[in-house]
């Protein structure tokens, strides 16, 4: 490929030539046009030598695309950016401890829960012993990527072995199983230490015949009914509980209970129970912000056992 060198004088100089000469040439006499001819040719490789310079430095700093010739913004985002899996969100009280981490490697991700291990004192995800807390703290923990991303790809997974750091009170955000509203409780997964959560309690209509609770309707953003949950009423017997499950699994239906009574039609009230497979968090662990942008991403309190 042929190489240009140019000079910033000559460069000047030409432009300078061709802005006067080319304006007076269209107007210029007849006879006097060949005294313009060199500056017409001048001012034509001028225009040459500008085009091969700007080029030239095009390529060098790798310029594909004008800047002006791109999009302009015509939307903006309600929600901003939430925040970080694994990191606290507003500041108060907090409390946190450390621990090393054990256990099947797609488990041991940040924004789980884990239990301590009362065999050897380490951190399992899920779990039924005592409180480890949340693992958080992503940026401070060891990486060694992906076996397809390689080394360098992100990841919240971290090693067997390491020590994390494990909140069990303050605000953090989380990644949910599923999309969640403000108050709700939060559960884990006693296998994988995934993060659920559950309308705070039952609402319901129903009456009561014998030992048959009979659910007519069920009030919006109500908990499930569940083996083992305690209801209450104004025409409900106090300590009044649910042994099994009849017609219903949850919503409208029947459900067989403990105490025979005669409770005519009206709002059942329950406290919500964890589903199959999982458990509360200890303490009071509740939802108080979530992600319009992404469901199952929320913050969440807690306030430690």
């Amino acid at each position: 490929m042929k190489k240009h060198s140019f000079s910033l004088g000559r460069l000047l100089m030409a432009g300078l030539i061709a802005a006067i000469a080319l304006p007076v040439m269209a107007v210029t006499p007849a006879h006097i046009v060949p005294t313009y001819a060199a500056a017409k040719q001048v001012a034509r490789q001028a225009v040459t030598d500008l085009k091969l310079w700007a080029g030239s430095v095009a390529a060098s700093y790798s310029i594909r695309t004008a800047p002006w010739a791109a999009a302009f913004q015509s939307t903006i985002n309600a929600s901003q950016g939430f925040g970080l899996i694994g990191e606290l969100l507003f500041d108060g009280p907090t409390r946190a401890q450390p621990g090393v981490l054990k256990g099947t490697a797609a488990y041991l991700v940040v924004g789980r829960y884990f239990t301590i291990d009362a065999s050897d004192g380490t951190f399992v995800p899920g779990g039924t012993g005592a409180q480890g807390g949340i693992l958080a703290n992503p940026k401070a923990l060891v990486s060694f990527g992906t076996s397809v991303g390689g080394p360098l790809a992100p990841t919240l997974i971290v090693p067997a072995g390491e020590v994390g750091e494990f909140v069990t009170m303050g605000s953090m955000v989380v990644a949910l199983a599923a999309a969640c509203a403000i108050g709700d409780k939060v559960a884990y997964d006693t296998t994988t230490g995934v993060l659920s959560t559950v309308a705070p309690g039952v609402s319901v209509t129903g009456s009561i015949a014998t030992t048959v609770l009979t659910v007519t309707a069920v009030a919006a953003g109500s908990a499930p009914l569940a083996v083992g949950q305690v209801l209450s009423g104004a025409n409900v017997q106090p300590g009044t509980t649910i042994i099994s499950l009849g017609t219903g699994v949850g919503g409208v239906g029947t459900y067989n209970v403990d105490v025979s009574q005669t409770a005519a039609s009206a709002t059942v009230t329950a406290a919500s129970t964890a589903a199959a497979g999982t458990a509360f968090i200890p303490g009071d662990a509740r939802v108080v912000r979530y992600s319009n942008t992404a469901a199952g991403l929320a913050c969440i309190s807690l306030t430690g056992a």
